[in-house]
């Protein structure tokens, strides 16, 4: 694995429309590096669950920076490919990926166009916070068809607590954080880093309405992960 060099940057984003873009991409654009619930604390525990080795092919979707992807890699699999929807973001992918068995593919996680039974592993972090229902079953669905029978899946996201928690106060958080992020995938985090805002308004004001709905509603807030397997 080629280790990314000082001189590789986050790709730049337009800040033409703050207000609309990818809430991803504008914490990215921020300064902000690690784009997931809980912190690297629950990454490395989701990889110590997914144990992959030398022989597993890997599917990473929404890779981001590539902060996890650069851990699997060191595990040297066998075939490592990461799905992601934006297009600076596979270049920039792309640019620290090594070697024919290594590949940064534009797509979404709901449809990879990847074959049936093709990988062993397959994992994800804060890409499903705020998709809808029905979204999260097509990436649950097409992680199942493109695993290997035993292939493992790991999964680190938002959760809502506690367990019994009513419809009611269910959905006025979703609509909260759909409101403040303004696409179908989400990022709960820390938000310490307002003061870099000062030159552009309309991307602070958008972070402050999020950082406002994640003290509100901070007492229903967590972050999990888990593997399962492909039976």
């Amino acid at each position: 694995m080629t280790e990314m060099s000082k001189s590789q940057t986050v790709p730049e984003i337009n800040f033409s429309d703050p207000s609309t873009m990818p809430i991803y991409a504008l914490l990215i654009q921020m300064g902000k590096k690690v784009l997931r619930p809980g912190g690297m604390g629950l990454t490395r525990r989701m990889l110590e669950m997914l144990n992959i080795n030398a022989s597993d092919e890997v599917v990473e979707f929404a890779p981001g920076t590539g902060d996890t992807a650069k851990i699997v890699l060191s595990y040297q699999p066998a075939l490592y490919t990461a799905i992601e929807r934006d297009q600076d973001l596979v270049k920039f992918v792309s640019s620290y990926l090594d070697g024919s068995n290594q590949q940064c593919l534009l797509g979404r996680a709901e449809e990879t166009g990847l074959p049936d039974s093709s990988c062993s592993v397959v994992y994800g972090e804060a890409m499903m916070n705020m998709m809808p229902n029905d979204t999260k079953q097509m990436v649950i669905d097409e992680s199942a068809r493109i695993l290997k029978l035993g292939g493992r899946y790991g999964f680190h996201e938002v959760y809502l607590k506690p367990d019994d928690i009513d419809d009611i106060k269910r959905d006025e958080i979703a609509q909260a954080f759909r409101a403040a992020t303004r696409v179908d995938e989400g990022f709960f985090g820390a938000l310490r880093f307002v003061s870099k805002l000062v030159g552009y308004p309309a991307a602070r004001k958008r972070l402050l309405a999020m950082r406002s709905a994640l003290r509100k509603y901070e007492n229903y807030i967590s972050a999990v992960t888990f593997v399962s397997k492909k039976k």
